[in-house]
C-alpha cells in the first residue's frame, strides 16, 4: 500500500524479503538434507521456502537482471498458489505462520510481475 501511495517501487524491500526467505530456507535445507538429526528429515516447508530465493534477491539488485527473473516470480506465484490450499492435505502439519509468510512472498511476486 505504501508503494502504491508513493507510486514508487521499493526494490530494497524485495531484496530484503527474498534474502530473509533464502537464508531461512538454507537453514531448513541444512537441517533436512545435511544434518544427522532424524526428526528434521523430509521437511515439507521446502515446498515454498527455496534456497534460490537468496540468489533471486541478489540478482534483483541489478536492474539488467530484473526482466530475466520474471519467469522465477511466475513459478514462485504458481507454486505458492498450489501450496496454500494443498498444505492442509499434506502429511506434515504446518505452523499457522506459514500462511502469512507464503502470502507475503506471493504478494511481492505478484507486485513484481505487475510492474514488469
Amino acid at each position: 500500500m505504501w508503494e502504491r501511495k508513493k507510486n514508487k517501487r521499493f526494490i530494497w524491500l524485495d531484496v530484503l524479503i527474498l534474502a530473509a526467505f533464502g537464508i531461512a530456507s538454507l537453514i531448513l535445507y541444512f537441517t533436512t538434507f545435511i544434518s544427522i538429526m532424524t526428526w528434521t528429515k523430509w521437511n515439507l516447508n521446502l515446498l515454498w521456502a527455496w534456497p534460490t530465493h537468496l540468489l533471486a534477491g541478489i540478482l534483483w539488485m541489478f536492474p539488467t537482471m530484473r526482466p530475466k527473473l520474471s519467469w522465477y516470480f511466475r513459478l514462485t506465484a504458481v507454486i505458492l498458489l498450489l501450496f496454500l490450499p494443498a498444505m492442509f492435505f499434506l502429511p506434515q502439519t504446518f505452523h499457522w505462520l506459514v500462511v502469512p509468510l507464503c502470502l507475503i512472498l506471493l504478494m511481492r511476486a505478484g507486485t513484481i510481475l505487475q510492474k514488469n
